[in-house]
This record gives structure tokens, C-alpha cells and sequence, in this order.
């Protein structure tokens, strides 16, 4: 009949069941992360395609002209060396 001891010293055998303990620990932990990143992954797969979806459902906008087509500013400054100078922006006046 085989010697269950195996010929380890008592502090040899705590130290291999702290070690199958410790990795059985680390195993669980692995596993638990690798499961939190599936489940992440799968929610953000899911808003990419709503995303996608509700910019396809959106009317297209135009395209915006080159700075250069664009209207000059509808700002008008205030001189305050001319009295009779009017500061206006977008049709509303100062005055």
C-alpha cells in the first residue's frame, strides 16, 4: 500500500495546499473579470447599434459651405468716437 504522506514535511504540505488555494482564487478572479468584460462589451455593442440606427433615421444635413462662401459676420462693433454710430447684431440695436 502507498504512503498517503508522500514523504512532505508538514510545512511543505501547507505550503502546496496555500498554493492550489491561491491559484483556485486566482482562477475565480479570471473568470469573474473575463465575464464583467463579456457583459460590458454586449451593453456597448447594443448602444453602437441604436446609435447607429438613430443616425440613419435622422434627416441628412446640408453640407456647410467653405468659409470663404459664407456671409460676413452680422455683428456691427460700436465706434464710441461716432456718436451717431448704431451697435447692432442680427437686426437688434443698442439704441
Amino acid at each position: 500500500m502507498a504512503d498517503k504522506n508522500l514523504a512532505l514535511t508538514p510545512a511543505q504540505h501547507d505550503l502546496w495546499v496555500g498554493a492550489i488555494i491561491g491559484g483556485l482564487v486566482i482562477v475565480v478572479a479570471v473568470a469573474a473579470l473575463l465575464t464583467i468584460l463579456v457583459v460590458l462589451v454586449r451593453r456597448i455593442d447594443k448602444r453602437v447599434v441604436m446609435v447607429r440606427d438613430s443616425l440613419k433615421a435622422a434627416p441628412p444635413t446640408p453640407p456647410t459651405p467653405p468659409s470663404s462662401a459664407r456671409p460676413p459676420s452680422a455683428w456691427t462693433p460700436c465706434s464710441p468716437r461716432v456718436s451717431s454710430t448704431t451697435c447692432s447684431w442680427a437686426g437688434y440695436s443698442t439704441r
